[in-house]
């Protein structure tokens, strides 16, 4: 997207990230795929579960962000309504990412058995549901006024911030997972 502040355009790779990461955890929930439980004994399922883990985390992350620097920005221009919105949605949605990421790490531990993998699919598609909306409503509110909000140094210093913050959830929640 062209037209961007560099913090809008942080902010778009990250929901393009969550948006790759959502549609594919649907697609392996759905249909046939979805009714093939989790291989403990498949490396390459190991590491999508990882992954997976890692990007919840980066979700929950990216939502902090918004919630103490965006969102806050946002009412000071005038549109507390908007940003209590948009923090009503990080509300529905990040119980459900939470509880995506226990059962996540639960059938890393133990396996699929016992409901989990039923719980696993419920989820992620409950998640999806709930994601897809609201990333389509971030991209049209928030970036787009990012340009009005913020002169060049405030910019280019969160972007900046937001950037090297953003490293060290990501290397933490890659590290120490029991396979």
């Amino acid at each position: 997207m062209s037209g961007l502040t560099m913090l809008g355009q942080v902010l778009h790779e990250e929901h393009f990230r969550i948006l790759v990461c959502i549609c594919d955890l649907q697609n392996r929930v759905v249909g046939q795929a979805g009714e093939r439980t989790f291989n403990p004994d498949d490396d390459r399922e190991h590491e999508e579960m990882h992954g997976l883990i890692g990007s919840l985390d980066r979700v929950l992350a990216h939502h902090a962000f918004e919630e103490n620097v965006i969102f806050p920005l946002i009412r000071g221009d005038g549109d507390p309504d908007v940003a209590d919105l948009l923090e009503e949605e990080h509300v529905e949605i990040e119980p459900t990412t939470q509880r995506l990421r226990a059962v996540t790490v639960n059938i890393l531990q133990h396996g699929p058995s016992n409901g989990r993998w039923s719980e696993f699919r419920t989820l992620a598609q409950k998640l999806f549901s709930q994601m897809l909306g609201h990333l389509e409503k971030e991209e049209a509110i928030i970036l787009q006024r990012l340009d009005r909000l913020l002169d060049a140094a405030t910019d280019h210093r969160l972007a900046s911030q937001h950037l090297s913050s953003r490293l060290v959830p990501a290397v933490a929640s890659s590290s120490g997972m029991p396979r």
